[in-house]
C-alpha cells in the first residue's frame, strides 16, 4: 500500500503527464474492452440452450460441396432413421414477411416455419404456454401460432390471458398457444413460428432444399459416431432415391461452431485490429516513460544513496506504471460503452448478440486483465532501465540524459511504433480500397430510377 501511496502521489505531481498517459490508454484498452465484448457475444458465450455442446447442426452436401439447405423429406428420413439423435428438429432457412390485421391497423411481421419438435429439441421453455404437437406438424391440422416474447409484449402489452387467443395473419385466422422467451433468437429475428406441416406445399419435395436441421445428440454418442450412422443413411437413401439423393451427404457440425463459421474471420480480425492499436499506446507510454525516466535520474538516485535497492526501484516505478494502466482502464471501460455503438457500424449485423451488448461480467474481468497486461507490458523496460543507476556515478550527474542502452531502447520503440502504424495505414487502404470496389460492381442490369419495397 506503500508503493500506491507514493505512486498516486508522484503521479499527482505531474498532472499534465498522467492524464496524456491515461488518455492514451483509455483509447487502446476501451477499444479492446468493446471489441472483446463483442467477441464473447459471437464466439465465447454458450448458446443459451440446454446442454448446447450435444446440439448438431445438420446440413446437405454435393459432391463435398456444401449446400446449408436440407428438402424436407429428407429431414424426415433422417429424424427417423438414425438411432444417434434423442431428438431432431428443423427451421426454414428462410423467414417471411407476413400482415397482421385486426388491430388499429395493419401490422408487418417477420414470420418462419419450424418443426414441432425444433424448440424441444433446443432445450428451451416457452415462457407462457406450449409449444407444437406432432398432431399440428400434419397438414390440415388446426392453425395455431406461437409469438416471441418482444411481439407480445407490443401487441398485447404483456398480457397473461394472450394464450388462447387468436391474430389474423395473411387472412388466416390462427391461435396463439405459446409465447417464448424474451430473449430468444434462434437463426432469425422473428415475432412468429407456424409448425412445419408434412405434405404441405412448403414440405413437399425431396429436391427442394430449404431446411436446416438440428440435432441433439443421446447422451455417450459423440459427433463422430452421428457422423457415420448418418453416412449410412445417406447411402441407402442414395440408393432409394437415385434422381435427388446421389452423391448427397449430410454434414454434421457443433451447433456454436457452424454458427460461428461465417463471421469469426471478421470478428477475430478486428480483434487484432484493436489490440495493435492498443501496442501503439504502450508504445508511445513506454516512450513517455522513458523521457520521464531521463528528467527523475537525481530522484533515483538519492534514492539509491538512501539505501533503496535496483529491485525496490524496479518495484515502486512498476507501480505506478499499474496505478496509471488500471486508471486508463477504468476511464477505457467507459469509453467501451460508448465504442460497443460504433461496433454496431463495422460488425456484420446477422452476427448473433450484437444487439445486446453490454457491460458483463465477463467484459469488466477481461478490463482488469488487459490494464494490468497493459502497465506490466510498458512499464518493466522503462523501469529496469530507470533503476540503472549508480550512487557513485550519478549523484552527482544531475539529469544525465539516459546512457546508450535507454538510447538502443528508445530507437527499438521508434521502429516498432512505425511498422505497426505502416502496417494499420496499409490495411486502412487495402479495406477502403475493397469497400470502393464493392461500390463499383456493376449488377448487370441499369440501376437508374429503380426502387425496392419489402
Amino acid at each position: 500500500m506503500q508503493d500506491v501511496r507514493f505512486a498516486v502521489r508522484g503521479l499527482l505531481r505531474q498532472l499534465g503527464f498522467t492524464a496524456a498517459v491515461i488518455l492514451l490508454l483509455a483509447i487502446g484498452i476501451g477499444a479492446n474492452v468493446a471489441m472483446f465484448s463483442a467477441l464473447h457475444q459471437a464466439l465465447i458465450r454458450p448458446l443459451p440452450f440446454a446442454e448446447p455442446e450435444n446440439l448438431v447442426l445438420g446440413r446437405t452436401t454435393f459432391n463435398g460441396y456444401i449446400n446449408p439447405d436440407m428438402s424436407a423429406y429428407d429431414y424426415f428420413d433422417y429424424r427417423e432413421l438414425n438411432e444417434v439423435f434423442e431428438s431432431v428438429g428443423a427451421i426454414r432457412t428462410g423467414s417471411r414477411f407476413a400482415t397482421v390485421t385486426g388491430g388499429d391497423e395493419p401490422e408487418r411481421v417477420n414470420t418462419v416455419l419450424v418443426s414441432w419438435d425444433l424448440f424441444p429439441t433446443l432445450g428451451i421453455p416457452p415462457a407462457t404456454g406450449r409449444f407444437f404437437t406432432p398432431e399440428e406438424g400434419i397438414f390440415g391440422a388446426p392453425n395455431v401460432v406461437i409469438i416471441s416474447g418482444g411481439y407480445w409484449r407490443r401487441r398485447f402489452g404483456g398480457s397473461p390471458s394472450t394464450i388462447g387467443q387468436t391474430i389474423t395473419v395473411g387472412g388466416t385466422a390462427q391461435t396463439i398457444v405459446g409465447i417464448m422467451p424474451p430473449d430468444f433468437e434462434f437463426l432469425h429475428d422473428v415475432d412468429l413460428w407456424f409448425p412445419m406441416r408434412r405434405d404441405s406445399p412448403e414440405a413437399n419435395s425431396r429436391g427442394w432444399h430449404n431446411w436446416l436441421m438440428v440435432g441433439r445428440l443421446k447422451p455417450g454418442v459423440t459427433i463422430e459416431d452421428a457422423r457415420v450412422d448418418f453416412n449410412v443413411i445417406s447411402a441407402r437413401l442414395a440408393t432409394e432415391y437415385p434422381e435427388t439423393n446421389r452423391d448427397k451427404e449430410v454434414l454434421l457440425t457443433e451447433l456454436q461452431e457452424a454458427l460461428a463459421e461465417d463471421y469469426q474471420t471478421t470478428v477475430v480480425l478486428l480483434m487484432a485490429a484493436v489490440g495493435l492499436v492498443l501496442l501503439i499506446a504502450c508504445g508511445n507510454v513506454a516512450s513517455l516513460l522513458l523521457a520521464r525516466g531521463a528528467t527523475r535520474r537525481s530522484e533515483l538516485c538519492v534514492r539509491a544513496a538512501l539505501g533503496a535497492s535496483s529491485a525496490r526501484l524496479v518495484r515502486q516505478l512498476l507501480t505506478e506504471s499499474l496505478v496509471t494502466a488500471i486508471a486508463g482502464g477504468i476511464l477505457g471501460t467507459t469509453l467501451a460503452i460508448w465504442f460497443q455503438k460504433l461496433i454496431l457500424h463495422v460488425v456484420p449485423a446477422d452476427v448473433p448478440g450484437m444487439d445486446s451488448l453490454a457491460v458483463s461480467w465477463p467484459m469488466l474481468a477481461f478490463a482488469l486483465a488487459v490494464s494490468v497486461a497493459t502497465g506490466l507490458l510498458f512499464g518493466v523496460l522503462p523501469a529496469v532501465q530507470a533503476a540503472r543507476v549508480t550512487i557513485a556515478g550519478n549523484v552527482g550527474s544531475g539529469t544525465r540524459t539516459t546512457d546508450s542502452r535507454g538510447q538502443r531502447f528508445q530507437s527499438c520503440l521508434i521502429v516498432t511504433q512505425v511498422a505497426v502504424s505502416v502496417i494499420l495505414l496499409i490495411g486502412s487502404g487495402l479495406l477502403l480500397k475493397s469497400f470502393a470496389t464493392l461500390r463499383s460492381v456493376q449488377p448487370g442490369f441499369d440501376t437508374a430510377n429503380l426502387l425496392t419495397t419489402e
